[in-house]
């Protein structure tokens, strides 16, 4: 897909995958434990945001035990706009 998506669309996308539903999706859905309640949830939820970034990934610096649906549409956006970013030179 080359189109942004909204925010609704991301968590349409993702309730369909994750076999959720849609209505209980909001920007403070946290990732970890309610969204993603497995590493196969998690691996599904990058297939779901490839759709509009391919090779997407979160960053590390991201606590996914701690994010939010809304922080990943978030990286999502700024990433379609910025660009992948680089890898930070060594120290």
């Amino acid at each position: 897909m080359t189109v942004t998506p909204t925010f609704s669309e991301v968590a349409a996308a993702v309730a369909e995958r994750l076999d959720r539903p849609a209505a209980s999706l909001g920007p403070t859905t946290p990732l970890l434990g309610e969204l993603c309640r497995d590493s196969l949830d998690v691996y599904e939820l990058y297939v779901v945001l490839e759709q509009w970034d391919s090779g997407f990934e979160l960053p590390d610096q991201l606590d996914l035990g701690l994010a939010t649906l809304g922080d990943a549409h978030h990286y999502l956006l700024t990433r379609r706009a910025h660009g992948p970013s680089s890898p930070s030179p060594p120290a």
